[in-house]
């Protein structure tokens, strides 16, 4: 009897475990970032795009919502895209300079956790292709990735965003 209390009891909470938070269309803007000497603020917008703007895209600047289609009986239903634009602002060049974030891998067996790689290849700012985490959480979201200083050494780089 003992045991089938306990497993009662785990039921859920390993269920809430493995919720999946659905992408939130909007503007987030950095509330926190890791001190660092390149880069102070950051902000994305999440705008919902169709199926066929997300496959033009061919991976870049775009995400496929994995918590929007827990649902499996209607996984193609609810399924939704969004159009990602990010810009960090870059303090030797002073203002905000669009980056380019793609190939966006759900993490399977998370609430949000997504591998991607980060890129910026504007004439005043370059960034080679750099792996990067996003992880998404309701109205808030988290974004770090290492970038190569100048000097070789490396330099860790978090964002945490609120939705404005």
């Amino acid at each position: 009897m003992k045991k089938k209390i306990i497993l009662l009891l785990l039921i859920p909470f390993l269920t809430s475990c493995f919720h999946q938070y659905p992408l939130v269309s909007g503007d987030y803007i950095s509330e926190r970032v890791l001190e660092n000497d390149y880069f102070s603020d950051a902000k994305f917008s999440l705008i919902e795009i169709d199926e066929k703007t997300y496959n033009e895209a061919n991976f870049i600047n775009v995400i496929k919502d994995r918590g929007s289609y827990n649902d499996k009986k209607n996984v193609r239903k609810n399924r939704k895209y969004y159009r990602f634009n990010l810009y960090i602002f870059v303090i030797p060049l002073d203002k905000f300079v669009q980056f380019d974030i793609g190939k966006f891998s759900y993490i399977d067996g998370t609430s949000g956790l997504y591998n991607t790689y980060l890129s910026c290849s504007s004439p005043e700012f370059s960034l080679e292709k750099t792996f990067a985490e996003f992880e998404n959480s309701y109205n808030k979201a988290e974004l770090g990735f290492q970038m190569q200083c100048e000097d070789e050494t490396y330099q860790g780089i978090r964002f945490t965003f609120k939705k404005v």
